[in-house]
């Protein structure tokens, strides 16, 4: 699912009668390595293309550049790509050890990957906020749906009737919520934000039936709805 590119094209070249390959590197892995790059100035620049220009500065690349970014949620796609990447990692190294297995390994995945967002909570409303936006939107919803399938995929469900649509629809719900949660909570090392995905995905667990989880799940979504209204109006606000 998560396809690992060689970071380097060949190109030969005559040099003093001989043909020597040298290594171009890809736009794709200059638009990863500069993101990777940005992500260590969102504390302080938030997710924009002033923290990318940072990682533009910071990997020694031109300014010219910056024209492979089209705004600030560029970063914010990367950062879930790559997260929704690790969790997937993170879930086939539990799953083979044998350490974890089923709901189990379905909930402390989904746990670990909201962890990965925990250094940026102070920031989140933004990106949140941006994936909002029209011209955003279908890379983060792709993202999310990545995120619930992948999650599925690596705790072994193998459905392929209309479950496999609903039981992932609902999943991304769930977690979506829970970053919602996150944003107003205070506890330490958001504690009560992992507490609170738990518990959704235990109810999840206990209730059993996809069909009558749908009602949770059109309620998470209003949650969802409201929450991203109150953070889109929030940073406009802030301007």
């Amino acid at each position: 699912m998560h396809q690992t590119k060689s970071s380097y094209d060949t190109k030969k070249t005559d040099r003093t009668s001989d043909v020597n390959e040298i290594p171009i590197q890809r736009e794709s892995d200059i638009r990863d390595n500069i993101l990777s790059e940005s992500l260590k100035h969102v504390t302080d620049k938030g997710w924009t293309m002033e923290a990318i220009r940072a990682g533009v500065r910071a990997s020694n690349q031109p300014t010219t550049v910056e024209g492979l970014f089209s705004n600030g949620y560029d970063l914010v796609d990367y950062f879930m790509r790559d997260a929704n990447a690790k969790m997937a990692t993170y879930m086939s190294e539990k799953a083979k050890s044998g350490e974890k297995q089923g709901s189990r390994l379905l909930i402390d995945a989904l746990k670990y990957r909201i962890g990965l967002v925990v250094p940026y909570a102070n920031t989140w409303d933004q990106a949140l906020a941006q994936g909002a936006l029209p011209q955003n939107a279908m890379r983060g919803w792709k993202n999310i749906l990545d995120l619930s399938s992948d999650a599925w995929h690596g705790a072994g469900d193998t459905s392929t009737d209309i479950n496999w649509y609903s039981k992932r629809l609902i999943l991304a719900a769930i977690y979506k919520s829970a970053e919602i949660y996150m944003l107003q909570d205070q506890s330490q090392d958001k504690i009560d934000t992992m507490n609170f995905l738990e518990r959704r995905l235990g109810d999840f667990q206990t209730l059993g039936s996809v069909r009558n989880s749908m009602s949770k799940s059109v309620s998470d979504a209003g949650q969802i709805a409201s929450g991203l209204f109150s953070v889109v109006r929030n940073l406009t606000s802030r301007r």
